[in-house]
């Protein structure tokens, strides 16, 4: 599928925390990827997510691809969680990507080996070790009071 996505806080795909979780639950690692070609970025660290999807039901980000923009550089941002108590880990790439231009982006949370892993254009770069809670993607709901 193709979008075209007017830069707000609110286009992004958004997946949210049913429709893909009971595909993943238990899985040691998850791999995540689309082709993204950029008009424009904002310059906050997470403000520019293309992809993402939630752990619960409390808007808690699951797994996150988007791009960094923070100090005026344009970078790969992988993100995500293992179960909903876990802090948010994150794996930044290296290569400042450039407007106009299309990329292949993805990226591998390995929750078993405690690394996220950005890739552009099928080449591994930046990421590193992360600390995850848990050993495989655990979904759940956060219980809220009623």
């Amino acid at each position: 599928m193709a979008r075209d996505f007017t830069k707000d806080a609110s286009n992004v795909l958004d997946m949210g925390a049913n429709a893909i979780n009971p595909l993943i639950s238990g899985a040691a690692a998850v791999s995540i990827h689309g082709w993204i070609n950029l008009d424009s970025t904002d310059v906050g660290t997470s403000d520019n997510r293309v992809l993402m999807t939630l752990i619960d039901d409390i808007n808690n980000t699951s797994i996150m691809l988007g791009i960094n923009g923070a100090a005026g550089t344009r970078k790969i941002r992988v993100r995500g969680r293992s179960v909903a108590a876990d802090a948010i880990q994150t794996g930044d790439g290296t290569t400042d990507l450039s407007l106009s231009t299309w990329y292949s982006l993805g990226g591998v949370l390995n929750y078993t080996g405690d690394t996220i892993t950005p890739y552009v254009n099928g080449v591994a770069e930046g990421g590193g070790a992360v600390t995850f809670a848990n050993n495989t993607y655990t979904t759940g709901t956060t219980p809220t009071d009623e």
